[in-house]
Parts: structure tokens; sequence; C-alpha cells
């Protein structure tokens, strides 16, 4: 209604152009604004998910879960957001969040898995450089205390020891089968007559 206003009095003092270019430039200034608060809900959703993710205990992470909403949180990220708004930082620090979040997820999952013994803790507190508290030394330990790790920045050095676990387990059901095995033999001794 002002902008009508405003219209009809630049058309009477004949600088039309002049309220043309306005509305112009306030139509993108309102479409820039819609997307920011498009772009800052996202924003919102992330942040409330990788809140309660870091409050779970670990002894209860369901990574494939992890991983699914996070797929989730980038898709959104890449096609629900407007193009025209990718310059800006906040676009830019929320589509590297997520993706850190989502490249820490399978190692999130690899890490969860049985075969991880303390000895294969302590290579990751090597391979990290940083003190943590172990799964099996904290049963109450949450999600949080290895994201802070920044597994993303070690994840050769955690599919190596992950992989090393599962292998090491391989061994260990192998060997339980050839101790299994090799128990309930019985060995029979012949002597054999002496020789002259």
């Amino acid at each position: 209604a002002e902008c009508d206003e405003k219209m009809h009095l630049a058309s009477m003092f004949e600088f039309p152009e002049v309220m043309h270019d306005t509305l112009e430039l306030m139509t993108a200034v309102d479409n820039e604004l819609t997307w920011m608060g498009q772009l800052w809900d996202l924003a919102d959703t992330t942040q409330v998910f990788q809140s309660e993710s870091r409050d779970q205990l670990w002894s209860e992470v369901d990574a494939d879960l992890l991983e699914e909403t996070a797929k989730g949180l980038l898709k959104s990220v890449n096609t629900k957001l407007n193009s025209n708004i990718r310059w800006c930082d906040a676009y830019k620090g929320l589509s590297k969040q997520v993706k850190d979040f989502l490249a820490t997820c399978p190692l999130i999952l690899a890490l969860h898995h049985p075969s991880m013994r303390p000895r294969h803790w302590e290579l990751l507190r090597e391979a990290t450089g940083k003190e943590f508290k172990m799964p099996f030394e904290d049963p109450h330990l949450k999600l949080a205390g290895l994201l802070a790790l920044n597994l993303h920045e070690y994840s050769a050095d955690v599919e190596t020891i992950t992989d090393q676990a599962l292998k090491e387990a391989k061994m260990e059901i192998t060997l339980k089968k050839l101790d299994d095995t090799w128990a309930d033999v019985t060995w029979l001794k012949e002597d054999l007559p002496k020789s002259a």
C-alpha cells in the first residue's frame, strides 16, 4: 500500500523509473531475508540435532540413525536452501558443520563395534594426541567426549585401528575354535619297542 502511494507520487512527478529500481531492490532484500530465515531455521535444527546427539550415552548411540539424520540435513542444506545465499559465511559454516558430522558417523559406527578393546582405544588416544575417557573406563561416557576429538580429522587412523580390531577379533574367534577342537582330542601314546 505504501509502495503504491509512492509509485503514484513518482508517476505524478514523472520519475517512475526511480521507484521501479527501488521496488526491485526491496523485492531482492525481501527475498534474501526469507532465504536467510530458512538458513537460520535449518541451522537451528542442526544445532538441536547435534546437541541431542552429544548428550547420548556412548553405550546407547545408534550410529546408523545419526548418519541417516546427518545425510538428511546435508540434503536440506544442498537442495532446500536457495543457491543465492551460498556466498554467505553462515551457509558455508553450516555446510561444513554438517559435512564434518557426517564424516564422523561411519567412524562412530566403527568405534562402536564390540571388537574394540582397551588396547585399540589406547591406539586412538595416541593417534589423536588427546586425552579422553575411554568407554570401558566410564559407562556414563557421552558421545560428546568422542566428538570432541574431531574424529573426522583422524579418519585414516580410526579406520586403521578399527580394521585392526576387527582382524584381531576374527583371529581370537579362530584361536578359540582351535582351542576347543584340540581340547576335545584324546592323545594316545604307544611306546615303541627299544631296538638293540
